[in-house]
């Protein structure tokens, strides 16, 4: 893992279920350097906190990103709680996002089964329409 190439060696490490009805339908797993957890006051006693962080001020803030999109069969394998799909095929998303001095704010590893998964790309200014 690259993050481990600079002088943080100290993680905080989340793992997510996403869950429709009562399956689980995909796993994440988040890398986040502890001194980012100190400087953003997330209070990691609080798992609210931290969730709000990784999914929503994450996307809301002066970052920037990077995704590399695979295809894996580990994902049942990595997300040992549950069966994520009955087959062995699934996209693997790795995310890192920067910022803006290009310091890694978090690595994450998003296992979706390849039944579920649909790619959606808009680029531009502005807000974009659903079609």
């Amino acid at each position: 893992l690259h993050l481990c190439d600079r002088r943080q060696r100290q993680m905080c490490i989340r793992d997510s279920y996403y869950r429709q009805g009562q399956g689980a339908m995909a796993y994440s797993l988040s890398f986040i350097p502890i001194e980012v957890i100190g400087e953003k006051k997330v209070d990691l006693s609080r798992p609210k906190e931290l969730e709000a962080f990784l999914e929503t001020a994450l996307y809301e803030g002066e970052y920037g990103s990077t995704c590399a999109f695979s295809y894996t069969t580990t994902g049942n394998f990595t997300a040992v709680k549950y069966t994520l799909s009955p087959e062995s095929a699934f996209i693997l998303i790795q995310e890192t996002v920067y910022d803006d001095s290009r310091r890694i704010v978090v690595s994450s590893k998003h296992y979706i089964p390849v039944e579920l998964f649909e790619m959606h790309l808009a680029a531009g200014l502005g807000e974009q329409e659903n079609s």
